[in-house]
């Protein structure tokens, strides 16, 4: 799987790899895998799954700037805790600053 992820990292997003992981990985292992992408990475998935659902346009980037926009946090933390209710959200959002204030 490994090198799949490294192969498929060079021609699509890895986000979009992963969700098609969910379509052809057991559904118990594609959540493993989830959630250790959230505890064992930076939180990635969770920006892209968070900029998916308001902007559904082609391009699909979210950018320093977005996250400083008022009430982005807010609505990601809502997000997050909606969607992902076992995660410490709290220690997303200071993961995200830390990456975002470099």
């Amino acid at each position: 799987m490994a090198e799949t992820v490294n192969l498929g990292s060079l021609t699509c997003k890895l986000y979009d790899l992963v969700q098609d992981f969910k379509r052809c990985l057991n559904p118990k292992l594609y959540q493993k895998l989830w959630e250790n992408s959230i505890y064992y990475s930076p939180p990635y998935l969770v920006l892209c799954a968070f900029n998916e659902k308001p902007q559904q346009t082609l391009l699909k980037a979210f950018t320093v700037m977005d996250w400083e926009e008022p009430g982005i946090s807010d609505r990601f933390v809502e997000f997050v805790e909606k969607n992902y209710p076992d995660v410490g959200v709290s220690d997303l959002v200071m993961e995200i600053n830390k990456v975002f204030k470099k």
